[in-house]
């Protein structure tokens, strides 16, 4: 009976060191500040929808890449935004058809989540002839600034299974039109569209991805599952826009865009391990799909589990424990290099009295493993 006891103590145990646990991800696990990232373009041929669930291996090691994009998170210089930790240049969109306008989004990451906060357009001015078939027909975006009341949530900490939150944010988009056929010349026109964004985690385990080094190591993620449904109003002096003038450019009141998604988030990464795009299909015809194009240059991944860095927030001494033969580099959000030590071994005392009070990114890396982390100095 005592050797019956002793083995299923034993059974036990085995069964708790193999048991699996879904990571959370929280503010400092997560390095938004001015970076590049790189996501690739992988063909959608013969691909298999990701199921969430628990304690999943998704191996997508397979993707036949097509285009490498670059994307960059620039410092804020804009003061209608004091608390953003960066912003993004690279979005557009178009009201009138082949004439895209640019904006520049901003984004917060603090103990609640990361967030958008809010956008900018700079001033802008497109013929539009070939379109409306007027030689001096015009559409002029002036200057504008929007500040969401309420920003919305790209990711909700802490971050772990069944996590879900939802947001509502409006968009103005403004714009002088001239069209000589329809009697306009600089009319105040307005597009207004009111966003609904749903999020839940609805998975963990492992994921695999191409590498560019050749591994195709599994990496710890959480499976976030979002809908964003976005419905457009448009007006001209003040009131509704005519439904004939609308229809010209394939546009209508009320009309509706549908963006659904899968997101593979992991620790210490600005960009998700890979991007499943659905578009306004119901989660079940593949649009587009994109991975991290950096995994495999950067070698941040969430397996680092035997360093540790204490405390954080950090005022005077930053502890940081389990190097082995390893580099510290430690930035501040400009890129700026504020503290560097090599070939560590054990444990590490870093001194940051002296920095000024705000965000800073620590990087380790070495043969042992690399990490990417975001830590607080406060006075």
């Amino acid at each position: 009976m005592k050797s019956l006891f002793l083995l299923l103590m034993l059974l036990t145990t085995t069964i708790s060191l193999w048991a699996q646990t879904p990571i959370v991800i929280t503010e400092p696990d997560m390095p938004y500040v001015p970076c590049n990232f790189h996501p690739v373009a992988a063909s959608t041929t013969g691909v298999t929808i990701p199921t969430g669930g628990t304690n999943k291996a998704w191996d997508y090691s397979g993707l036949v890449g097509t285009n490498v994009y670059t994307y960059t998170y620039s410092p804020v210089t804009n003061t209608s935004f004091p608390t953003a930790d960066v912003c993004d240049s690279s979005y557009s969109a178009n009201i009138i058809p082949g004439r895209s306008y640019l904006y520049t989004v901003f984004f917060a990451d603090d103990a609640d989540g990361f967030k958008g906060q809010g956008l900018a357009i700079d001033e802008q001015r497109y013929n539009i002839g070939g379109v409306t078939g007027g030689a001096t027909d015009s559409a002029i975006f002036p200057k504008l600034t929007t500040v969401y009341p309420t920003p919305y949530k790209i990711l909700s900490y802490p971050l772990t299974m069944s996590t879900s939150w939802r947001s509502n944010y409006v968009d103005y988009v403004n714009f002088n039109l001239t069209i000589a056929n329809y009697g306009l010349d600089k009319v105040p026109s307005v597009k207004k569209t009111y966003y609904t964004r749903f999020d839940t985690v609805v998975g963990w385990g492992t994921i695999k991805v191409p590498l560019t080094a050749g591994s195709t190591a599994p990496i710890s993620v959480l499976m976030v599952k979002r809908s964003v449904v976005g419905t457009d109003s448009f007006f001209m002096n003040g009131t509704l826009a005519p439904g004939t003038l609308l229809s010209a450019f394939g546009l209508s009141q009320g009309q509706q865009t549908i963006n659904n998604r899968y997101s593979f988030w992991r620790k210490y990464a600005v960009y998700p391990m890979a991007v499943f795009n659905f578009g306004s299909s119901n989660f079940t015809t593949l649009s587009t799909i994109y991975f991290d194009g950096d995994a495999s240059n950067t070698g941040i991944v969430d397996e680092v589990t035997h360093i540790s860095l204490y405390p954080n927030p950090v005022s005077n001494m930053l502890k940081i424990e389990g190097l082995s033969h390893q580099n510290i580099m430690i930035t501040d959000i400009s890129g700026k290099v504020v503290y560097t030590a090599q070939n560590l071994t054990g444990s590490q005392n870093v001194n940051v009295a002296g920095l000024h009070q705000g965000i800073y990114i620590v990087n380790i890396n070495g043969e042992s493993g690399n990490m990417v982390k975001k830590i607080n100095v406060i006075k």
